[in-house]
């Protein structure tokens, strides 16, 4: 029998764990709706920042971890969600999920 090979994996790229990864969480309502929290991501997109995000229990969420790319650091980007008056809480997950003896690979 043959090995099942991955070719995806086999391009993926180790991660640097690096100390300080973060989740902002957005809560949705009148005021703050997905409509307007799109905008402003479009807003940090165009300045070519990506990051992984999702939305579910009447919340938005930006996680800006290891899947964010471009030239914003986590921390400009919060400033600039502050500076727009957004309604958010910043959680500190890295360091409490990743080990940071491991390998993380980014398909």
């Amino acid at each position: 029998m043959g090995q099942y090979r991955d070719k995806k994996a086999d391009k993926c790229k180790p991660l640097t764990y690096k100390k300080g990864w973060k989740n902002v969480e957005f809560p949705l309502n009148k005021k703050q709706t997905l409509e307007k929290l799109f905008a402003v991501q479009g807003q940090i997109e165009r300045r070519g920042a990506s990051f992984d995000t999702s939305a579910g229990m009447g919340q938005r969420e930006w996680s800006l971890d290891w899947s964010l790319e471009g030239p914003l650091p986590a921390n400009e980007i919060i400033k600039e969600l502050r500076a727009k008056k957004l309604d958010f809480k910043v959680k500190k997950t890295a360091d409490q999920v990743l080990d940071e003896n491991a390998v993380y690979y980014k398909f």
